[in-house]
């Protein structure tokens, strides 16, 4: 089409810019398939088109998908919208075994001003603030070969600390956006918010596509627990389907530059792998396997020339992640940065708009910029806080984030070339943006987890649930639930809102959830409580920077700490006998289970070959784990000797998502085939069976399952989400 609208039959208008079909002003709904192909009979009117040209404009040359019966349908929609007839055609001509032809007359117009896109399927985000309540009844260096364990051992460690850290910063995030808007200050005068989605489930990772016409997402409302890539057009119907996901997490989805495929990542029981799929659906292909951290792998962003992916990978074995560009031709993977050694990576990069450089996260709480052809990395600054995702700025000067610098959590900005941290006025919220920088898709909640507490009991223990009730509550996160020895109280995380921002702390509350009281107050992340088996003691990790392992009394008094060293110590849980705290510890390079004698303080390596929440058998001879990276639960003796694995259907981050009894073992299948189900397993025959299928989601990433010692009592989290996904506009 040489013109951007042009007009035909009785007030019909095609208008390429706004991506519409108009009749007498009022938009016609046409979904992209039908769509495109009408744009291209328009542009190509009164000359044959052959299926092939289709083809060939809208999937491209290499496609391995039904395309006779998508262009059928197609061809079909396109008339019902025009209330054109096949036996007596108007508009499209078929001309059978070659293609159609647009026969109408037609009369080019003038470019229009875009309109705005109206606000479809809008429903206002549901926000739950209530308090806690018991529940009413140089050429950079080519990237060196990977090696098994090695490959991941340094970044398992960061994303099993920090994981929870980004849960907790996410939800943070999102109440205080909640209570304030988008922005405390809001955006800047003139920008007009669009509301396109409302979804139950969780969304994230919005990418608006190169002609700002669609947007890609990854929601987990029709996929629990792993969530799928999918495509909407914008003023469209239901989103598009566009993956399959089995196992996992998928995450970090990205458009190509000519909005044929995109990128996405996904993490696995075996690994990160980066992904290409073409946009309308179709076969994925795994373009190289990356670690995963916190769930999430790689980021993949294209470069301009649609040659290239930006990702975030591992440059040697044991490494930290660094920035790294991958050919998508050759394979090849230079290394773009070099973080030191400990360091916690690179992560999260994007391009800016003119595609000159890379801005990423360091430390999680560094900016710094490299250029896609490497050479000196650049520190921008170093006080952001805990940080996430970051955004360009449409002039490529500024960077955009969102932090909690200064006890405030918002958006900020920085100059790419450094100097002060300001606060962000014009942008709602980090998202993508259109490449004239006039558009912005965001979602309004990003990762806020109002959690529940949930209790069910069964006759015998691996027997079928005979009732189960909600516990406890809120509008915040829960979770590490466990039962006294005696069974009359639980001791639970739970967020606790501070002046600074949300901490974690540890609670203890009746065994029905009533009587909530609050037992720390570091003004950090307090969790994980475990029981001693007399009741008098609870033992839990805290982690202002690095995390030590402290009991109190049951009563939340005569706290001490009983680790200390430089490296991390996570997930306590006690012997039988009440003489030993068991514990996750990173001193030897990857994550292992130790044991501390309370009254010599010697300490003892029970697990060798990777470990991490662990509980002492009844009769305390045995010690049962599972890893932070990998699927699985394993059994030791106490004293180490052979490492054997029980089941595999524990998977990757659900670590926390087991339970010892007298009699056998508790544990979530996220991967069940009615959805995540918690099952029990017999230690004798090693066989598992379904004892429960949850309503709402798992919570990955925390200790959020716990039984009472007889095995008839089980306790675990779960969270449902509303997601909303807003388009800003007229941004200049």
């Amino acid at each position: 089409m040489s013109a951007d609208v042009v007009r035909f039959g009785d007030g019909f208008e095609v208008d390429r810019i706004a991506y519409q079909v108009r009749r007498s002003g009022r938009a016609l709904r046409l979904e992209r398939i039908p769509m495109e192909t009408l744009l291209l009979l328009v542009e190509r009117r009164g000359r044959l088109v052959s299926r092939e040209e289709i083809i060939e404009r809208i999937w491209g040359k290499d496609v391995f998908l039904d395309t006779d019966n998508s262009i059928n349908s197609a061809i079909r929609k396109i008339r019902q919208a025009l209330k054109d007839d096949p036996e007596d055609p108007r508009f499209i001509q078929t001309v059978t075994g070659k293609g159609y032809r647009f026969i109408a007359a037609v009369t080019e117009v003038g470019t229009p001003d875009i309109p705005e896109v109206a606000a479809i399927s809008a429903v206002a985000p549901r926000h739950d603030n209530a308090p806690l309540t018991a529940a009413p009844p140089s050429a950079p260096p080519a990237v060196q070969g990977h090696s098994g364990r090695n490959r991941t051992r340094i970044l398992v460690i960061l994303a099993c600390i920090l994981a929870p850290l980004a849960v907790l910063y996410w939800m943070h995030a999102a109440r205080r956006m909640n209570a304030s808007g988008a922005s405390r200050t809001g955006p800047a005068t003139g920008v007009r918010m669009l509301p396109l989605l409302s979804l139950r489930g969780q969304v994230h990772n919005v990418a608006l596509s190169p002609d700002s016409k669609e947007i890609a997402f990854v929601w987990d409302g029709e996929n629990a627990v792993h969530g799928d890539v999918y495509v909407h057009l914008i003023g469209g119907d239901a989103p598009q389907r566009i993956t399959q996901t089995k196992s996992g997490f998928t995450c970090c989805v990205n458009w190509s530059p000519d909005g044929h495929q995109l990128a996405f990542a996904r993490c696995e029981d075996a690994g990160g792998g980066v992904y290409i799929v073409p946009a309308l659906g179709g076969t994925e292909r795994k373009v190289t396997s990356v670690p995963c951290v916190y769930g999430h792998a790689g980021w993949p962003v294209w470069t301009a020339d649609g040659q290239s992916l930006v990702i975030a990978d591992q440059c040697s074995p044991r490494a930290p992640t660094s920035i790294v560009l991958l050919s998508l031709n050759t394979g090849e993977k230079r290394c773009l940065t070099q973080p030191e050694a400990g360091n916690r990576g690179d992560l999260y990069p994007t391009l800016s708009p003119d595609g000159s450089t890379i801005a990423f996260l360091r430390e999680r709480s560094e900016i710094c910029t490299v250029s896609p052809s490497g050479g000196t990395t650049r520190l921008i600054t170093s006080d952001v806080g805990i940080g996430g995702l970051l955004m360009w700025s449409n002039d490529g000067k500024q960077i955009i984030f969102r932090s909690s610098r200064s006890g405030l959590n918002r958006l900020w900005r920085v100059s790419r070339d450094g100097g002060p941290i300001e606060p962000e006025t014009e942008y709602p919220e980090v998202g993508s943006q259109s490449y004239d920088g006039s558009r912005l898709a965001y979602v309004l909640n990003p990762g806020i987890l109002p959690t529940e507490l949930m209790r069910a009991t069964v006759r015998a223990p691996g027997g079928p649930a005979i009732e189960s009730h909600l516990l406890i509550a809120s509008g915040t996160t829960n979770g590490g639930v466990q039962p006294s020895p005696d069974g009359r109280f639980l001791a639970f995380e739970s967020s606790v809102a501070q002046d600074a921002g949300w901490t974690m702390e540890v609670w203890k509350s009746r065994s029905d959830g009533s009587d909530p009281v609050q037992m720390t107050s570091f003004h950090g992340h307090a969790g994980t409580p475990r029981w001693s088996p007399d009741g008098e003691w609870i033992a839990f990790d805290y982690r202002p920077f690095r995390s030590r392992i402290y009991v109190m009394n049951s009563e939340g008094r005569n706290v001490r700490m009983v680790t200390d060293d430089s490296f991390e110590q996570v997930v306590p849980s006690w012997s039988r006998d009440g003489k030993s705290v068991y514990f996750a510890s990173n001193r030897t390079g990857e994550w292992q289970v130790w044991r501390r004698e309370l009254n010599s303080a010697r300490e003892s390596q029970i697990t060798h070959h990777g470990g991490f929440a662990a509980f002492e058998s009844d009769d305390g001879k045995t010690v049962y784990y599972s890893r932070c990276d990998a699927n699985g639960i394993w059994s030791v003796g106490v004293d180490g000797g052979p490492e054997v694995q029980l089941t595999d259907r524990l998977h990757r981050g659900y670590w926390g998502h087991f339970a010892v009894t007298a009699s056998g073992l508790y544990f979530l299948d996220s991967d069940a085939k009615e959805g995540p189900t918690i099952m029990f397993l017999d230690l004798e025959s090693h066989h598992a069976v379904p004892v429960l299928t949850l309503e709402k989601n798992p919570y990955p990433w925390h200790a959020s399952l716990a039984a009472s010692r007889d095995g008839l009592t089980l306790y675990w989290t779960q969270y449902e989400l509303t997601s909303s996904i807003a388009l800003a506009t007229n941004f200049r």
